[in-house]
């Protein structure tokens, strides 16, 4: 039997970082969105009891790659001595903050849950899910979510659908460098996730990373600049970084195409948003 996956890429329509954790992590509040732009997965039942990983960046067809994680993890807890093929093409960037990789393993876990009859409910989905990284939680669950904690404790909420612009640029920010650069004594203040809730608003966007990333990457600052001057509703890092997202309409979706012409853009739409309302 063969399964086809997508896994489907987020943005954080407000990241605030609220300090660190006894055990080293960092208590985050976020509303995370779903967007158009996924991977593609496909499962595939074999007979040797084996995990392989095909994918179009070679480079991650190893037990590195957290989809090979989440299916040796299946298979540990529920003690399966069946083997499965995942084959993986990547359109979603790496170290964009665009949660690709965690939503890899999210949709492997989904996957196997229903390849292998485990009958794992969103909560079981879930425990297994905090095993393998802070943003897979959100990705079982999916659409627009208040995230908390470590990222494990997630709410579903209703919130506007919005269409994006994504830029991808050059340089790349790892998550811990990206933690690592944070000042908590700057961060935590804005409480953009409590106000977002409360007013929906594409004027309560913002991200406690930008200050210590813009400050390392100024080039993102200036993506930033030039998205708002071409008309973006809001312009925002996406995650910890590098992607630079901002929100669009008809008008400034081509206005953005000149200004950003020598960039790499990439046009979403929030998940839920139908065919036939897409830009």
């Amino acid at each position: 039997m063969l399964m086809k996956l997508q896994a489907h890429a987020k943005v954080n329509l407000t990241l605030d970082i609220l300090g660190k954790r006894d055990d080293g992590f960092h208590s985050l509040k976020s509303v995370m969105q779903e967007i158009s732009l996924h991977d593609e997965i496909s499962l595939e039942e074999i007979s040797e009891d084996a995990i392989e990983i095909r994918c179009s960046d070679t480079a991650l067809e190893n037990e590195d790659n957290i989809c090979w994680k989440a299916a040796a993890l299946i298979k540990r807890v529920f003690m399966i001595t069946r083997g499965v093929r995942i084959s993986l093409t990547k359109h979603i960037p790496a170290q964009a903050g665009l949660g690709g990789g965690s939503s890899d393993a999210a949709a492997v876990l989904k996957g196997l849950n229903s390849l292998w009859k485990l009958k794992l409910d969103e909560d079981g989905l879930m425990k297994l899910a905090c095993e393998l990284g802070s943003d897979v939680a959100f990705f079982i669950v999916g659409g627009t979510c208040l995230v908390s904690g470590r990222g494990e404790v997630v709410w579903k909420i209703e919130a506007p659908s919005f269409y994006y612009v994504i830029v991808v640029p050059s340089v790349s920010v790892s998550t811990k460098d990206a933690y690592s650069a944070v000042d908590l004594l700057k961060v935590g203040k804005n409480k953009a996730s409590e106000a977002f809730v409360k007013e929906f608003s594409s004027s309560c966007i913002y991200n406690d990373f930008e200050e210590s990333v813009f400050r390392k990457h100024p080039e993102l600052g200036q993506i930033k600049v030039r998205l708002l001057e071409a008309g973006a509703k809001a312009a925002f890092l996406a995650g910890s970084g590098s992607c630079v997202v901002g929100i669009i309409d008809e008008r400034s979706k081509k206005l953005v195409q000149e200004y950003l012409k020598n960039e790499k853009l990439i046009f979403a739409y929030s998940a839920n948003i139908p065919a036939e309302s897409r830009l």
